[in-house]
């Protein structure tokens, strides 16, 4: 169990997160992103203790619950901590301590998607996670200031590169529940036979 506490404080699971957002804050730009993808999530953190859970199966199943709990309650609670924060880099810090538990509850689940899912969430999260710092030391450079309240002209900047995002998203989701709604319809009605042709003349 004190294996699982070591692992537990490298990638800053609740009760364990506090030396995170300070070393964020203090750090350069290039130290977040080695911190937020190397060490945390794709390297010996995430990754480590993956390893060490498909170790340890007994300890897994008997302390597994105690833990999903553990990292549910600390979503919980550093997402209201998340709302009080006024430096940028330390409120995105604290995001990474909620994306790593939710990963945790995805650690302790002992159902197929949950382990194809966990490597899925560990990469993705090591690679937007750097871009995220990486982003915030470019506004920084920009105002020479990191405190929420004194970048307000920013909100209005994202909130309309949010909505070009959504717009364009729209377009291919409709697009693509489009294309599965007419493989849908063709296979109540003609059946899996006239499918396998309708793809073969496609081709």
């Amino acid at each position: 169990l004190m294996i699982y506490i070591a692992f537990f404080i490298k990638i800053s699971i609740y009760l364990f997160y506090i030396w995170l957002p300070k070393a964020h804050v203090e750090t350069s730009v290039y130290g977040s992103i080695v911190l937020a993808e190397i060490l945390l999530k794709m390297g010996g953190g995430g990754y480590g203790l993956i390893r060490l859970l498909e170790s340890y199966y007994k300890i897994r199943m008997k302390y597994g619950y105690l833990i999903f709990r553990i990292g549910i309650i600390g979503r919980i609670i550093v997402r209201i901590l998340c709302i009080v924060q006024i430096d940028i880099k330390s409120m995105v810090a604290y995001f990474s301590i909620v994306h790593m538990n939710l990963i945790l509850c995805r650690l302790m689940t002992f159902f197929k998607v949950g382990v194809i899912e966990r490597y899925v969430m560990i990469i993705s999260h090591g690679i937007y996670s750097s871009g995220i710092f990486y982003m915030i030391n470019l506004y920084y450079e920009r105002s020479g200031r990191r405190l929420l309240f004194l970048n307000k002209g920013l909100e209005i900047i994202i909130l309309i590169r949010i909505l070009n995002w959504n717009v364009g998203i729209l377009i291919l989701i409709c697009f693509l529940r489009g294309a599965y709604s007419l493989y849908l319809f063709s296979y109540v009605y003609h059946g899996k036979n006239i499918m396998k042709i309708r793809f073969v003349i496609l081709i």
